[in-house]
């Protein structure tokens, strides 16, 4: 893949971004703060720099919440409670209703990476957000068509939901910075 900036550091920023979008938890601090450090380790050229400067605001944001609070705005947003769907689905088939769900399942299928080791299912958006990382480190040229294909049309209407329904900067901050990396790319 040509890009702008190394595969590396956009794998890793779109893990981290992966990692965003689970439950909070105490440890999940200590998780992004790694990756933004390894992540300031490949600043290679200006992009490289702004992509980390991003994952800081978020990582500033995630650490100047309480909580309680991201796990219950976590909760609000993402889980069923009363509804039998959550506000905001993190499956893919339900922010991309014309894509090609029979292929995307067969893809990951296919892929090397074990999706049982998640609570999440494998199609849904942070599952998604990692093997597109993954494809990104080992230089895959699949990565290309994965990315048009499933990432591209679903994550503006992914990040755009989350932006309006959330009361939480961070969560906010984390879809700004997704949107903005997608933007960025230049595959």
């Amino acid at each position: 893949m040509e890009l702008e900036f190394n595969n590396i550091m956009l794998g890793l920023a779109f893990r981290f971004y992966a990692r965003g979008l689970q439950f909070p938890y105490d440890e999940l601090t200590h998780e992004l703060q790694h990756m933004l450090r390894e992540a300031e380790k490949l600043i290679i050229t200006p992009l490289d720099n702004t992509v980390a400067a991003q994952m800081l605001d978020v990582l500033n944001y995630y650490q100047g919440e309480a909580m309680v609070d991201l796990q219950s705005e976590y909760g609000r947003l993402f889980s069923a409670s009363d509804n039998p769907q959550p506000p905001i689905s993190l499956f893919w088939d339900d922010h991309n209703p014309k894509g090609d769900f029979e292929r995307l399942l067969d893809d990951l299928e296919q892929s090397p990476l074990a999706f049982d080791q998640t609570d999440l299912s494998p199609d849904t958006i942070p599952n998604l957000l990692d093997y597109f990382a993954w494809l990104l480190e080992e230089n895959d040229p699949a990565g290309i068509d994965f990315f048009s294909s499933y990432l591209q049309p679903t994550i503006p209407v992914f990040t755009e939901a989350i932006y309006k329904m959330t009361v939480i900067t961070y969560y906010r901050e984390l879809a700004r910075g997704l949107n903005n990396l997608l933007q960025w790319i230049n595959i």
